[in-house]
């Protein structure tokens, strides 16, 4: 049995929703500057991406490492 690996299975999940892996920078930001690059081209409106900041709780469990 051949496993397949995590950044394989990222790269896999975020193609079949339209997104791209992409290397935002940031210092404990990242996940709001992804989100903004995902949205607006760039990851400049990262405060901007307001939903998130108000109800961080629901992306607690999103935070992972492989």
């Amino acid at each position: 049995m051949q496993l397949i690996s995590p950044m394989i299975l990222m790269h896999s999940g975020l193609d079949e929703l339209g997104l791209q892996a992409v290397d935002v920078g940031g210092v404990g930001d990242c996940l709001l500057r992804f989100v903004s690059h995902q949205l607006y081209g760039n990851n400049n409106h990262h405060m901007q991406v307001q939903y998130m900041r108000d109800h961080p709780e629901r992306f607690v469990e999103s935070n992972t490492v492989f």
